[in-house]
């Protein structure tokens, strides 16, 4: 799988920048949303503990879990991925939206990160909570590596 990360921190703001791609659940329709999004978050759970280690995080990715998607607890890993609070999302401009309602209805974070997903997919870190007005346009717009 190609990373984006190549060992660098991810700028902690900007546009739509390219993660990684990992192999959608072939048995389930992108139509489903539940049961594809719950796939999605399992796979992108596997791909960062392959990247990083179990102990990096704290998930919160089944259904019925309440919070944040995950949490980063390693120090190193929080500055390679530039968060400590990353949620996951399909890939849509109310997807973000979604995201930044719940932070503001029932985390309460100063920041955290958006992971979008694509059908196909492709992994994006939308950006940095707070939003900048650019930052929702490209996710519109679809600026960025596809």
């Amino acid at each position: 799988m190609d990373s984006g990360l190549a060992g660098e921190p991810i700028a902690a703001t900007g546009g739509l920048r390219f993660i990684t791609r990992v192999e959608p659940p072939a048995n389930i329709s992108p139509q489903a949303w539940g049961a594809f999004g719950n796939a999605m978050h399992k796979t992108i759970a596997d791909w960062l503990v392959a990247q990083f280690g179990r102990d990096a995080f704290i998930f919160k990715i089944l259904p019925g879990q309440r919070g944040i998607d995950v949490t980063v607890i390693d120090k190193d890993v929080q500055t390679l991925l530039s968060a400590k609070h990353i949620e996951i999302k399909p890939l849509s401009y109310e997807q973000v939206l979604k995201a930044v309602r719940q932070n503001d209805n029932n985390w309460g974070l100063s920041e955290f990160r958006i992971w979008a997903y694509t059908k196909e997919g492709n992994v994006y870190d939308v950006g940095m909570f707070p939003y900048t007005d650019e930052m929702l346009s490209n996710v519109t717009t679809g600026v960025g590596p596809r």
